[in-house]
């Protein structure tokens, strides 16, 4: 990941903010709020903020695919055991599974 440099002017108290408001949100890069003196919130544009997401959600399902992959592994060796469906769900494993085609899962 490609780290940029945070500049002076990406800083910006609450004050400066409500007076300044048009003249801060035209700037390109993040802007840093500060209350206090102390670091409160940041300000990003809809792209960027999309931006992060997509990289969240795609880093989330690398970490998950490799917890598979590391406990396939263990199991593969010995080292942990299965549960049955009853020991995860309970009762509940008793009761016919009923899909919803239209519930948003692929």
């Amino acid at each position: 990941m490609i780290k940029e440099k945070i500049d002076n002017d990406q800083f910006v108290s609450t004050t400066d903010l409500q007076r300044y408001t048009s003249k801060v949100l035209d700037r390109k890069k993040e802007i840093f709020v500060m209350k206090n003196n102390r670091p409160f919130k940041i300000i990003i544009s809809i792209e960027d903020y999309n931006k992060q997401i997509d990289r969240f959600e795609n880093l989330n399902d690398k970490l998950i695919e490799a917890e598979a992959y590391i406990r396939i592994l263990e199991e593969s060796k010995g080292k942990v055991q299965k549960l049955s469906d009853y020991e995860v769900r309970g009762i509940k494993s008793n009761k016919p599974l009923i899909l919803n085609e239209n519930d948003g899962w692929e």
